[in-house]
């Protein structure tokens, strides 16, 4: 009787390490495959991550496959699935602010630019001092030409938060040229230049 239960045990242990072991191994070769820009094959194996989820403690790494997957669907411009998908993650973890961050990209990528300043917001007031989200939610307002309120999200991260922030400086550059600010414009891409001399996109 007692070895008997101690096999169910170890049956037990076997199945529930098999299952995280799964998602493990099937969320690692997705990343790879993300990083390596092959996203459908990346979205194969989130799926095969997420058929296992129902075996992992840690929620946020359920999440983090959610996301993975959306990212992915964003590349491909499946923008309406990659919006289901993110509001999963967002459903089982709303703390999370990266996950707003990605929320705000997709509909950056969609055009749907109020929708990405409004996600944006709902992650600032969790991270307020969250640099990519600040300068996503003021790409969105340059593709709306509301040069002003941009910059004004800018400087947020330039005067604030990271004055040596790169992408901030070229942002900056962007909108004054837009502005017809040429030589605001210049100042701002050689302060990109002096903390990159191979920004070229800054040259």
């Amino acid at each position: 009787m007692k070895r008997t239960l101690a096999v169910l045990v170890l049956l037990s242990l076997n199945v529930a390490l098999f299952g995280q072991n799964n998602f493990n191994y099937y969320f690692n070769m997705a990343q790879d495959k993300y990083a390596k820009g092959s996203f459908n094959d990346a979205i194969k194996d989130y799926n095969s991550a997420l058929r296992n989820k129902a075996d992992v403690r840690n929620e946020y790494n359920i999440a983090n496959a959610y996301m993975g997957l959306a990212l992915c669907k964003m590349k491909l411009k499946n923008y309406t699935s990659a919006i289901d998908d993110i509001s999963l993650a967002l459903k089982l973890k709303p703390e999370y602010s990266d996950l707003y961050y990605a929320s705000s990209r997709i509909r950056l990528e969609a055009k749907k630019y109020d929708d990405c300043i409004s996600w944006a917001d709902k992650g600032l007031a969790l991270k307020p001092e969250f640099e990519e989200l600040i300068l996503t939610k003021a790409r969105a307002k340059v593709l709306k030409k509301s040069y002003a309120d941009a910059l004004s999200d800018i400087d947020t991260v330039l005067v604030r938060i990271n004055p040596r922030n790169q992408v901030a400086w070229n942002l900056r550059g962007e909108v004054k040229m837009d502005q017809k600010d040429y030589k605001a414009g210049a100042e701002a891409f050689s302060k990109a230049i002096e903390m990159n001399a191979q920004d070229f996109p800054a040259f």
